[in-house]
């Protein structure tokens, strides 16, 4: 039950875990694990949903138990508080006939007698069919009103429910009835006292239950001769002794139990950090993988950037050096050429007798000036300004037009 209650809480299925934690809850007060009970049945509460229909059941179910261990521990308060919630939620007619006798019960204990006995014959008067159940019912009857009044006759309406559970087979109401009887008897005539204690102990072995043994003990030690009180005192000691350790042997189960589920899921709850830790850790690793690759790729791209524009300025430098020095060369065939032979021409066509070596040495001097332009040479003229312009203004010189520089 409670690996399947592990398991549903995974699945978050809330209403398997409370159906897990109610029966483990009712075999632990079976248990006489009263505390441990109460602990599961609360924690059953915080699955179980009052809203929702189909968990009306176990709701009525858990708020028995909650009752019956608050009872066993003699929180009568809290044991009649637990009982009426659970015939809120209850549907099933013999459930809540079963309830509303332990709340009458409760009542009992409480010493309440007359509060237990209006329940008790309200029940009875409900229900006519005499079966087990109106057998306990009509016994715990009987038993609130002689506890209420010295003068009620109770036996009649006890033979009558010893036979209905003769009848029906019944043993546990058997061992209750005698147990009653022996409580009615006990100030009034010990031998019946006795007689019915005797009756109980037996029963109670045929069950196999050493709480009813030890309460027959009780009254037999009580009521008894004094020869035989030695032997049942023995006895009880001995079943006493037994129980304990039984007790304590389910406790300590159960609480193993619990204590290896907490240990499990602690140790499921460490693994999961492990694993986030692990998947942070791989996750980190991949995010200064991932940065390093773009610190690259922004740095390739930066080089390339600054590539690209460095040799695009190193384009736009040579284009400008090759402007450059088109306009230098332009300037210099211009200056050199372009003049010179506007010079000869102007020579030629103003004089008639044409001097062939000195037009040839003019033109050699170009030709030498333009190959110089072509290699990039520096043109040295070593003329002085006024003589170059002599030459140039000589050349409009003619037999028409004699021209004096001073």
């Amino acid at each position: 039950l409670n690996a399947a209650k592990d398991l549903s809480v995974r699945e978050k299925d809330s209403f398997a875990a409370a159906k897990s934690l109610v029966n483990m809850a009712i075999i632990q007060e079976e248990a006489s694990d009263n505390y441990g009970s109460l602990e599961t049945s609360l924690a059953a509460l915080e699955f179980l949903k009052d809203k929702d229909t189909a968990h009306h059941a176990f709701l009525a179910s858990n708020y028995n138990n909650l009752g019956v261990v608050s009872n066993n521990l003699k929180d009568y308060d809290n044991a009649i508080k637990f009982y009426k919630k659970a015939i809120l939620y209850s549907n099933d007619d013999d459930e809540i006939l079963m309830l509303n006798n332990n709340l009458a019960n409760t009542y009992f204990n409480q010493k309440k007698y007359d509060d237990a006995s209006s329940i008790y014959q309200k029940l009875l008067e409900e229900n006519k069919i005499e079966d087990e159940i109106y057998a306990r019912i009509l016994m715990n009857s009987a038993r609130a009103k002689y506890s209420s009044d010295v003068d009620f006759k109770p036996r009649k309406y006890f033979d009558k429910a010893l036979k209905i559970c003769e009848q029906e087979k019944d043993d546990w109401g058997l061992d209750a009835g005698y147990a009653y009887l022996s409580d009615y008897y006990l100030e009034k005539n010990k031998d019946s006292a006795f007689y019915f204690s005797k009756l109980m102990y037996n029963k109670a072995k045929v069950l196999k239950s050493p709480q009813d043994q030890m309460e027959a003990l009780q009254k037999m030690i009580k009521v008894g001769s004094p020869s035989n009180a030695k032997s049942y005192f023995e006895e009880f000691h001995k079943i006493d002794d037994s129980l304990h350790v039984v007790n304590s042997i389910a406790k300590n189960q159960f609480a193993l139990i619990r204590y290896e589920s907490e240990k499990s899921k602690l140790e499921n709850e460490q693994l999961k950090i492990e694993n986030l830790s692990r998947k942070y850790q791989i996750q980190q690793q991949q995010y200064v993988v991932v940065a390093f690759i773009i610190a690259c790729l922004g740095t390739l791209g930066l080089f390339y950037y600054r590539f690209k524009k460095r040799r695009l300025k190193l384009k736009l430098e040579a284009d400008n050096l090759v402007k450059t020095n088109k306009l230098v060369t332009s300037k210099k065939v211009h200056d050199v050429v372009a003049n010179g032979l506007y010079r000869v021409m102007t020579e030629i066509e103003n004089k008639e007798d044409i001097d062939r070596n000195s037009i040839l040495y003019k033109l050699e001097e170009m030709y030498e000036k333009s190959r110089n332009i072509s290699y990039d040479e520096e043109i040295i003229d070593d003329k002085s300004f006024h003589q170059k312009l002599s030459e140039m203004i000589r050349s409009f010189d003619n037999e028409n037009i004699q021209i004096f520089i001073v």
